[in-house]
């Protein structure tokens, strides 16, 4: 089991995402419980990041919305931001179908 800690600014953006929409809290309780349990779970497709993220790592809450975090140790990791791909990758642009 994953022990979790929170820096401020994810939690504020947090509640800046829950105050937009509030419907999502239920999807982001259950991701983030599935990280938890294993953070290897395929439905949450937990990815390394890289470019300016290098060393970070972010997993899925729906399409759109991620949650960036660090490990701190094996069975240990720090959210750092949650949010839509344009709010916690920068320099992110959607592609243009």
């Amino acid at each position: 089991m994953i022990r979790i800690k929170y820096t401020h600014s994810f939690r504020q953006d947090l509640k800046n995402l829950l105050e937009s929409d509030p419907s999502s809290e239920k999807r982001v309780d259950q991701a983030v419980s599935r990280f938890v349990k294993n953070p290897n779970d395929t439905r949450i497709q937990t990815h390394a990041l890289k470019k300016r993220l290098k060393g970070k790592n972010a997993f899925s809450v729906t399409d759109d919305i991620r949650i960036v975090f660090e490990w701190l140790g094996k069975n240990q990791a720090r959210f750092l931001a949650i949010g839509p791909h344009h709010q916690v990758y920068p320099g992110y642009r959607k592609r243009k179908n």
